[in-house]
C-alpha cells in the first residue's frame, strides 16, 4: 500500500472516522496475517513466502502500523478478548 511504502502519516485521531482507509489497512493486514499463516502452517514454501517477504518487512518497520498494532492489540488486551486477530498479527508479523 503506497502510504505504508512512503511512510506517509495515516494513524491518527482521522484514521477511524475514514471509513475507506480503516477497511484498506485492515484488509492489508488481514491478507498479511493469512500469508504469514500459511508459511507459519507449511502450506507454503519459503521460496514461496519470499514473494512477499519485503512488502510485509515494510508493513513490520512502519511506525505508523506499529503504533495502530499495539493500539488495538493492547485495546483488545484491555476488552480480555481472549482470542484477537490483531494479537495474532503482531505474533507473526515479528521476524
Amino acid at each position: 500500500m503506497r502510504i505504508i511504502e512512503y511512510n506517509e502519516k495515516w494513524y491518527d485521531e482521522k484514521f477511524h472516522n475514514s471509513k475507506e482507509l480503516e477497511l484498506s489497512i485492515d484488509s492489508l493486514f488481514s491478507q498479511i496475517d493469512y500469508i504469514c499463516y500459511l508459511y507459519k502452517n507449511k502450506q507454503i514454501r519459503k521460496n514461496e513466502f519470499n514473494i512477499f517477504e519485503y512488502e510485509i518487512k515494510r508493513v513490520c518497520v512502519n511506525k505508523q502500523s506499529q503504533n495502530y498494532l499495539l493500539t488495538t492489540f493492547n485495546g483488545s488486551e484491555i476488552k480480555k478478548f481472549k482470542s484477537s486477530q490483531e494479537s495474532s498479527y503482531i505474533r507473526r508479523l515479528n521476524f
